[in-house]
């Protein structure tokens, strides 16, 4: 059985692609919008159902189950297009490529616009999310099929109610059901990896195709914002009046409301930083009061009566003070003294010395290959007779033999490395290869850092150790 289809964008309100434009569906006519200019335009049409809008181009799903094309002065482009039947009258733009919308019957048919004319076309599945035209996100129970081809999976017993791909076509938001509660996915279209999970209370969600910011409407007069970016919580936005429909635009900074047989645009950042009124009963006022005194305490008095030898003496009396606060240790800063500025290298003589640290690093590596080659840590999958036979026996130390010649060839080049520049244990004590003066001590010499300022210990305190600057033994090893 399939899940009744939702959709992130409105039926009856919408933003072209650029967000430029704003088209609603009124009760005898079709508003739009032209947000750069405040211009608003109708076009007469009594028996609109559903609308979407393009760059050039707005689509009308009418009454009688068909498809009108429009340019934004009110002419027809070409022929109708029937529709199937469908009970959620939706239709769902393409985020790429040339005209193109998804009509959300069942099943669900695409049209798009090729050389003046619409193509149409079915597409059998529980959710389909146009990408272009002709390449879609296909979902079936907890399974996706990616425009690439490419399947991912969800959690287990997800129903995928709706979503709408980015602007950018890099992911897909999906509305989804788990475990009893709906939550905003975003799947990457590359890689298939789920890159976000929100929660989405409510009933009704709108997404911002370019910034990925979710209204969700929580009460008939309340809608709340979410960054899917981040997951984090923009806030709520409280309404005068219910809201019957909204629609957001695909910067996430305009807001649309129909409310009470009107429509209210509302820029979202001044509805954030809006501060709300909170009333505040007047009390009484107090008079003055005298300021309360308040006791500092004394130093304490011990009475003593035992004297030297133990004989009880007379009375006497040990005052017992706060000790002052220990003096606070700065030690010098050594990151902001001047360096020493070293003599200059040879500029052919490092080049020398770097070619060959690079020649050894070379042999190093290659030798690890021709070790893991020769072992079989690094193979072909499933080469023995049983299942990952010679990975086990080479991660145990039990095989090898499987690649002789190249560990000759690399211990052949290893001995003509030696011949010509010493064995590696000498060149790293001599002080013509890895002495101070040389480019590759300097490129490792740690730079001195200043401790944190600390003070001394004090009884009740654990100590805090000092700094000390690296000794020449310690930069050695």
């Amino acid at each position: 059985m399939r899940a009744s289809p939702s959709s992130l964008t409105s039926g009856t309100s919408c933003f072209d692609r650029a967000g430029r434009r704003f088209v609603t569906i009124e009760r005898d006519a079709i508003a739009v919008v032209d947000l750069a200019r405040s211009e608003t335009r109708r076009i007469e049409c009594t028996d609109a159902r559903a609308v979407a809008a393009f760059d050039q181009q707005l689509w009308i799903a009418t009454a009688a189950d068909q498809l009108v094309r429009m340019d934004y002065t009110g002419g027809v482009l070409g022929p109708p297009v029937a529709l199937d039947f469908a009970a959620a009258a939706v239709l769902v733009p393409a985020a790429c490529g040339a005209p193109a919308a998804m009509w959300a019957s069942a099943p669900a048919q695409m049209m798009v616009e090729d050389l003046s004319r619409v193509v149409c076309e079915r597409v059998d599945a529980d959710v389909a999310i146009p990408l272009t035209g002709r390449r879609h996100v296909i979902a079936r129970g907890a399974r996706l099929v990616l425009p690439s081809k490419l399947e991912t999976a969800l959690l287990p017993g997800t129903t995928v109610l709706g979503g709408m791909v980015t602007f950018d076509g890099k992911s897909v938001v999906l509305l989804a059901s788990h475990g009893g509660a709906r939550q905003l996915v975003i799947v990457s279209l590359g890689a298939g990896q789920v890159v976000q999970r929100c929660a989405a209370p409510g009933m009704r969600v709108r997404v911002a195709t370019q910034r990925l910011v979710a209204i969700s409407q929580l009460e008939p007069r309340r809608l709340w914002a979410i960054d899917l970016r981040t997951g984090r919580e923009l806030g709520n936005v409280s309404c005068d009046d219910d809201v019957h429909d909204f629609a957001i635009s695909p910067d996430g900074e305009t807001l649309v409301t129909h409310a009470a047989g009107c429509i209210e645009l509302r820029q979202l950042a001044a509805l954030f930083n809006r501060r709300q009124a909170v009333r505040v009963d007047a009390l009484e006022e107090v008079p003055d009061a005298a300021p309360v005194p308040v006791p500092v305490p004394a130093p304490v008095e011990l009475d003593s009566e035992v004297g030297g030898g133990g004989e009880p003496q007379g009375p006497s009396l040990i005052s017992i003070g706060i000790a002052a606060p220990a003096a606070l240790v700065v030690p010098p800063l050594h990151a902001l003294a001047p360096r020493e500025v070293p003599p200059a290298i040879d500029r052919d003589r490092a080049r020398q010395q770097l070619d060959q640290e690079l020649a050894s690093v070379a042999l190093w590596t290659l030798r690890a290959i021709a070790v893991g080659w020769d072992t079989r840590r690094i193979g072909y999958g499933n080469e023995g007779r049983h299942p990952f036979e010679l990975e086990v026996a080479a991660i145990l130390g039990l095989t090898a033999g499987h690649a002789t010649d190249h560990l000759t060839t690399v211990s052949w080049r290893r001995s003509d490395r030696s011949i010509a520049c010493g064995p590696m244990a000498e060149r790293s004590r001599s002080p013509t290869s890895r002495g101070s003066s040389t480019c590759c001590s300097r490129s490792s010499a740690p730079r001195p850092r200043t401790p944190k300022s600390t003070a001394p210990s004090s009884p009740g305190r654990a100590s805090v150790s000092t700094w000390r600057a690296p000794s020449p033994a310690d930069r050695a090893s």
